[in-house]
């Protein structure tokens, strides 16, 4: 079995952003845990924070196979409804997770690299269910942070129907998806699962 570490918080000031110096950061960490041996990392984040899902999944190629409904009992000005959190793993010692080690051109994000994705949800409304999709397509709002500000009883809504469905399908077991990636299409914005013995072999 492989050490693992786990990060902890990491934030970048509000005026800095949008540089990359969080890909940066988390990228000296893995170079720093590989020199070591350790080729995992763990850590946790909200599913419907939209810009940390691409940080994770789409920049750095982590994945989330573990799902925390209400994680934690705290409420803040970032997380005014239950604290769910995905679990999330990072394999830099991987092909896969390797390709997230360098910042190489800007990636496509857009949902028609999934030509045989199955999109389980718009909004609030369940579409499908995977029937075994070797990609599924999970929508979540744009900005999470402002819908919890702006109406509290659609953000309780929002996390009442993705927790549902996040229960179902998310799992390393077979059968199971893995969120390994994220996809933006006519306006909305979806996290994209892979099977699971698809993704790890």
């Amino acid at each position: 079995t492989s050490l693992s570490i786990e990060s902890q918080v990491m934030g970048v000031d509000p005026g800095l952003r949008r540089a990359g110096l969080a890909a940066t950061l988390k990228r000296a960490q893995a170079s720093d845990a590989l020199a070591k041996g350790i080729e995992v990392i763990h850590w946790t984040a909200d599913p419907l924070q939209f810009a940390n899902a691409t940080l994770n999944f789409h920049k750095l190629r982590a994945v989330a196979g573990e799902f925390y409904p209400a994680y934690y009992p705290f409420k803040n000005q970032l997380n005014r409804v239950s604290a769910t959190r995905f679990g999330i793993a990072w394999m830099p010692a991987t092909a896969w997770g390797q390709a997230g080690m360098v910042e190489g051109p800007r990636r496509d994000r857009s949902l028609a690299r999934f030509p045989d994705c199955a999109i389980l949800n718009t909004g609030l409304t369940r579409l499908r269910e995977p029937d075994g999709a070797a990609h599924i397509a999970i929508e979540i709002p744009a900005d999470w942070t402002a819908l919890q500000a702006e109406n509290l009883d659609a953000a309780v809504a929002w996390r009442s129907a993705t927790d549902a469905i996040f229960a179902e399908v998310i799992g390393y077991a077979p059968g199971r998806y893995l969120i390994a990636d994220v996809a933006v299409a006519d306006g909305h914005h979806y996290l994209i699962g892979y099977r699971s013995d698809l993704l790890m072999g």
